[in-house]
């Protein structure tokens, strides 16, 4: 659909038509950001708390309120109330959009870009996106996923595009844009086109389309031994809103809400109470519905469920958000003030 949760701050005239109950709430759903070994909670009066591996800084320190957020690698990036772009954490491909290589707790200001509605964070890249789809991105540029014009391995300063985009995702090495017609474009190590898009999951090997009727995987299969595929793995699935991938594996929502996900689950990562790798979207477990913010991990995935945010999956950092670092199967509610 042309409106997305996604967009639902900047574009509450659509908003109802993206709940899965008719009725948006009144004021922005809390939202969840997931990099390898890090989570970020983003509360729905701006406030934000990080937890997990922060020795490059992507936990953050002194944040303002912020509108949207994302994280990606060891990198954070949010969105304030003015529409400009802050990012912390790792920056040594220039990620952080400062014009440095220096990491920093401190959010950094990305400057030359037009007021942001939508940040995505890849594994060394980032990209912004402002009302009228010009995307804007920076940092590691080794397959062209930031700039493909440029044959600079980092791009400092943002590189912006007049894409008509509603929605930019930025991966490991690909980002992938969705216009108003539902068109999803990509460019970097995977050039993947599609027609009905409603949301894309980008990891290191793969790109994965959410369809109304399927999940489209190009590249290779998530979680699988990294063997291109010979033809586009096509999973039958009632596609809903959202999608949200990393390195091996994948959520999707369904058409009700519900988040399914599918691929390397050697940590529990997929939440469905087991061990095994699954080739095809099985659902979370213990999870409520309906599902209005998804981010995966390396080895964990969080999502925020009637307002509430969980986490699950591998926890050695304490990326589950919770005192200890004891591993779950199964989803565990991210308290505000642990």
């Amino acid at each position: 659909p042309a409106c997305s949760l996604h967009s639902w701050i900047y574009h509450r005239a659509c908003a109802a038509s993206s709940w899965p109950s008719g009725a948006a709430p009144a004021s922005p759903p809390p939202e969840v950001a997931v990099g390898l070994e890090h989570s970020c909670v983003r509360w729905a009066d701006g406030e934000v708390r990080c937890f997990g591996q922060g020795a490059h800084g992507q936990l953050g320190t002194s944040l303002p309120p912020l509108v949207a957020l994302d994280a990606g690698g060891n990198t954070t990036c949010g969105i304030d109330e003015a529409g400009a772009v802050v990012c912390f954490g790792h920056n040594h491909r220039g990620q952080l959009g400062d014009g440095t290589y220096e990491d920093s707790a401190i959010p950094r200001r990305v400057s030359g870009l037009p007021p942001a509605v939508e940040i995505s964070v890849g594994f060394a890249h980032a990209c912004a996106r402002s009302e009228d789809g010009t995307v804007c991105c920076w940092g590691w540029n080794g397959n062209g996923q930031s700039d493909p014009s440029s044959a600079e391995a980092d791009v400092r300063a943002p590189a912006c595009r007049a894409l008509d985009a509603r929605r930019v995702v930025a991966g490991f090495d690909t980002t992938c844009t969705i216009d108003g017609a539902d068109g999803l474009s990509c460019f970097g190590a995977h050039e993947v086109e599609a027609s009905g898009a409603r949301d894309v999951a980008i990891g290191a090997d793969h790109v994965c389309v959410l369809s109304a009727d399927a999940v489209t995987c190009h590249g290779a299969e998530p979680g699988g031994a990294g063997e291109p595929l010979e033809a586009p793995l096509v999973l039958p699935f009632e596609g809903g809103a959202l999608a949200a991938g990393a390195i091996d594996h994948v959520c999707v929502t369904d058409r009700a809400g519900a988040l399914f996900c599918f691929g390397k689950n050697d940590h529990g990562q997929a939440g469905d109470g087991t061990f095994v790798s699954r080739h095809a979207p099985a659902p979370v477990r213990f999870l409520p519905t309906p599902i209005t913010s998804a981010g995966v991990g390396d080895r964990h995935t969080c999502a925020v469920a009637e307002g509430r945010p969980f986490c699950w999956g591998w926890n050695d950092e304490g990326q589950l958000g919770e005192d200890g670092r004891v591993p779950s199967l199964d989803p565990v509610e991210v308290t505000r003030n642990p």
